[in-house]
């Protein structure tokens, strides 16, 4: 048993030692590839991405300068390509954006101004405690568009109600907005004031709808004719996503 312990704590420091070998290896590859790039260059490179991610996002000129913390004539030097900002801003937009700062310091020949043609786009994200209401747009989750079915919202999953779904408590479920769903499906809901995620179903002859979990420690909620106008349906999960 001594051995195997020993065993796991080695595998355990060399699983972080590598990690951090990968990490400290896409820095200097990133480092490397600014370093060789001409200041001009840079700037055009930083001009460009900024103003892709500002339109994905749909921010004004005005909403990057607070999200930064610098006057609008810098945000409006940096898309002209005048002037590159410091790396802390870097930093700060890149999180806004829910990207690497390598996203916005190296080309790319993915991105196209034709937004037409991106395959992200933001989602909005709901307050779970105020369903009506929409987090601020720093809050919204880039979400891959299909031609089938498109999300109009998303919300955080606030428990492990929905794990043998494979949602786990804190992933992101993407919401196509719509007043019905199937029996079977996963429906966003609100009920008592509060968004969550649960098997809708309706049963018309017997006048009530269940709503079940997919996890068996929690109780189904069975609602009467009498309770119907207790739950609004938001729409229907389509997608989620989970940390790694």
């Amino acid at each position: 048993m001594h051995i195997v312990s020993q065993v796991k704590i080695v595998y355990k420091y060399n699983l972080f030692f590598y990690l951090f070998l990968l990490h400290f290896y896409h820095y200097n590859c990133v480092k490397e590839r600014i370093t060789n790039m001409n200041e001009e260059e840079l700037r055009d490179i930083f001009a460009n991405n900024l103003t892709y991610y500002m339109k994905m996002y749909r921010l004004t000129q005005s909403e990057v300068s607070k999200i930064t913390g610098v006057s609008q004539q810098s945000v409006s030097n940096w898309i002209n390509g005048k002037q590159m900002p410091r790396m802390g801003v870097i930093e700060k937009l890149a999180n806004y954006f829910h990207i690497n700062k390598s996203n916005l310091l190296e080309s790319s020949h993915e991105q196209t101004n034709d937004l037409f043609h991106m395959s992200m786009h933001p989602v909005p994200m709901l307050d779970i405690h105020s369903p009506d209401s929409e987090l601020p747009k720093e809050n919204s989750i880039l979400y891959e568009t299909k031609d089938t079915e498109k999300a109009d919202c998303c919300l955080k999953m606030p428990d492990d109600s929905m794990i043998n779904a494979r949602i786990h408590e804190g992933d992101i479920v993407f919401v196509h907005k719509q007043d019905t769903v199937n029996n079977g499906e996963i429906a966003a809901i609100i009920l008592n004031n509060t968004a969550s995620l649960k098997r809708f179903y309706y049963y018309k002859d017997k006048k009530f709808i269940v709503l079940r979990h997919d996890n068996p420690k929690y109780e189904d909620i069975i609602l009467t004719e009498d309770g119907f106008d207790t739950i609004q349906i938001i729409g229907k999960a389509i997608a989620f996503q989970s940390k790694i």
